[in-house]
Formats: structure tokens, sequence, C-alpha cells
């Protein structure tokens, strides 16, 4: 009886290692397409944020 505690605790120990080393991963992934998706979305805000700049001093001229 005490063998079979001592395998379901090594079992445990095991699939909460792999479980928490699945979870790091998936946020390790998923900073690495935010940080993707962040560089566009920031070009895309200056480029706009440029031609704002210049409309609005061709307007005031």
């Amino acid at each position: 009886m005490e063998t079979q505690i001592t395998s379901l605790n090594n079992q445990e120990f095991a699939l909460t290692g792999m479980i928490l080393r699945e979870r790091e991963a998936d946020i390790d992934k998923d900073t690495v397409r935010l940080n993707e998706g962040q560089y566009p979305y920031q070009a895309a805000f200056q480029g706009g944020a440029k031609m704002m700049d210049r409309s609005l001093m061709d307007y005031l001229r």
C-alpha cells in the first residue's frame, strides 16, 4: 500500500512539473507574439501622427 502511495505521489509530481513547463512555454510564445504584433501597431500610429501633424501645419499656414 505504501509503495502505491509513493508511486502516485511521484506521478503527481511529474505531471505537475509537465503542466508547469507547458504553461511557461505558452507564456513565452504569447509574449513573443505580442511583441511581434506591437511593432506594426506602433509604426501605424507613428505614421498616422506624422500625417496628422503635416496636415495640421498646412491648415495653419
